[in-house]
């Protein structure tokens, strides 16, 4: 399958729940900006960064596509990514009411932040 810009991917982690607090079956997302990088906001180093799309397959032994039936969407929130680089982490960010004025993400809040501020519902 050829992944396109703007694909978010959800993740389970090795050894599934072992040694690792998020719930659910997927327990992390990220998504596919430009030129092979993946966006994903990570506890170690507490921040949002990009890595190559390769060491993120890599890392991941079960990968699941969502992908944007608008290309055009897809497009610019993959463009948009970027800009959410070097955010704090803070793995409660998606429990708190009101997350949307607090400058720290967790992998769930900054798909959601990055897909607000590309359709125009700009906080961050």
């Amino acid at each position: 399958m050829k992944v396109e810009p703007g694909d978010i991917f959800l993740t389970r982690n090795a050894g599934g729940e072992i040694n690792n607090p998020s719930p659910g079956y997927y327990n992390h997302a990220a998504i596919f900006a430009t030129n092979n990088w993946v966006i994903e906001a990570q506890m170690i180093p507490n921040s949002t960064i990009a890595v190559p799309i390769w060491n993120f397959f890599d890392r991941y032994p079960e990968i699941l596509v969502l992908r944007n039936s608008d290309p055009i969407t897809a497009s610019v929130t993959a463009q948009h990514a970027f800009k959410f680089l070097g955010r704090n982490y803070s793995f409660i960010e998606s429990y708190r009411p009101f997350w949307r004025w607090h400058d720290k993400d967790n992998c769930v809040s900054l798909i959601k932040r990055i897909y607000n501020y590309a359709t125009g519902q700009s906080y961050n």
